[in-house]
């Protein structure tokens, strides 16, 4: 059968169009609704640049995954590499190796930014607040750690000290790794995802702002309950 040319571009729309719908529903097979709690207190990016008017420059906090890079298709990969048939919701046996780590690092030009941490991060530059990463990952022993340079370049931040892993301890809830960073490096503001972010915040006295896990994100199989600790939650932010 001939075609002629508008015909054939029409058929190829109709079928990117239908590959498009078809890849829409099967990721929302795999997305999971957004949880809150009965109160939630929100802003929005405006409320809190607007907070920190009159203040002088300070350090502020960012946690890497799900709240500055959607990363999904990282872990996606290096979990069907390393652990293809483990079920368990945090996957342990990727968490206890550190090829799993290694290689994480290596993928993260896969990642890209939420928006949500892109604007957080402009608003924060032009205050000429100091901008740390500060992430539950184990560092990377045996290649090159690519993570601080991906960050470094997506969010143009010209002086940036090197991403701090501080490593599964983050989720001890006696002393989450991620309190003494905090506290040492004396962030004022920390941004995070995961309820651990927010008790880490808090414990050291560092003002916690949740930034929403994506309902289809790799970690989706226990959402957080925004807002249960009574800190900040932005608005949208899940993008």
């Amino acid at each position: 059968m001939l075609y002629n040319k508008t015909t054939k571009i029409k058929l190829i729309l109709s079928l990117i169009f239908t590959a498009l719908v078809l890849m829409l529903d099967i990721s929302q097979i795999f997305a999971k609704p957004l949880r809150f709690a009965d109160s939630v207190n929100w802003t929005t990016i405006k409320q809190i640049e607007m907070s920190l008017k009159g203040t002088p420059p300070m350090n502020v906090g960012f946690d890497i995954d799900d709240t500055s890079l959607f990363t999904k298709s990282s872990h996606y990969l290096m979990r069907e590499k390393h652990c293809p048939n483990d079920t368990n919701v945090y996957h342990d046996k990727c968490s206890a190796s550190q090829d799993y780590w290694d290689d994480l690092s290596q993928l993260d030009y896969m990642n890209p930014p939420k928006e949500t941490a892109k604007l957080l991060i402009e608003m924060h530059k032009k205050r000429g607040d100091n901008i740390y990463f500060i992430t539950a990952r184990e560092s990377p022993t045996k290649k090159q750690e690519k993570t601080t340079s991906h960050l470094k370049k997506t969010f143009k931040i010209n002086k940036m000290p090197p991403v701090i892993f501080v490593g599964l301890e983050a989720f001890d809830p006696k002393l989450p790794s991620k309190a003494i960073v905090l506290k040492k490096k004396n962030i004022k503001i920390y941004y995070g995802d995961a309820d651990s972010d927010i008790l880490a915040a808090q414990k050291a006295d560092t003002r916690p702002i949740r930034v929403m896990r994506a309902s289809n994100s790799q970690d989706n199989k226990a959402m957080p309950i925004n807002g249960r600790f009574g800190e900040e939650v932005i608005i949208d932010s899940d993008v």
